[in-house]
């Protein structure tokens, strides 16, 4: 998979994706589409937290421009972002690392009462949205007796039913030079 198809699953998953040139920082994506089918973007700012503030204010990034920006553009990070397109009922999430912090910082179901060995199984897992709770989702826990709600940033879009399928091994240095991030790695 090159840079752009990396970037364009990430865009389509309702993640941001952060840049850096000439100390200089961009956010693609995040933000829905222009009326061409672009993703809105912010400007190139000082800071990711002003980038971040930005998003959207400029129309859609053509992609035919992307992969030759790619070339030089370093890639910071990318997160889930609440005003990515809303995934529709019944697409399949993955559930993050952060699920419990995601859900306290929100006060969403997962209090010290209600947090539990069934919250914790369910990291690292694919489930289904099942609904919608305001501008949250709810998914059903894996026996079906329960449903869970659920930040938009405490999950991205599964790609694979079966993660485990469809994995590649990789050393760090090679997922980072994949991404087009230089590093030095100290043992």
């Amino acid at each position: 998979m090159n840079k752009l198809e990396l970037l364009n699953l990430k865009l389509a998953s309702g993640e941001a994706v952060t840049f850096k040139k000439d100390n200089k920082f961009f956010i693609i994506g995040g933000a829905g589409k222009d009326r061409d089918g672009d993703y809105r973007t912010s400007d190139w700012y000082d800071s990711i937290k002003e980038a971040k503030q930005n998003i959207g204010e400029y129309g859609g990034f053509f992609q035919k421009y992307l992969q030759e920006r790619l070339e030089y553009w370093e890639y910071i990070d990318s997160y889930p972002h609440a005003y990515g397109d809303r995934p529709e009922i019944g697409t399949k999430v993955l559930i993050l690392p952060n699920f419990k912090e995601e859900c306290e910082k929100y006060d969403l179901n997962c209090s010290d009462l209600s947090w539990n060995g069934n919250n914790e199984e369910m990291i690292g897992k694919i489930y289904e949205i099942e609904g919608y709770n305001g501008s949250d989702y709810k998914t059903l826990n894996e026996d079906k007796t329960d449903y869970w709600t659920l930040p938009r940033t405490a999950f991205v879009i599964a790609w694979y039913e079966n993660l485990d399928e469809k994995v590649e091994e990789m050393t760090l240095a090679e997922v980072c030079k994949q991404l087009g991030r230089n590093i030095k790695i100290i043992k």
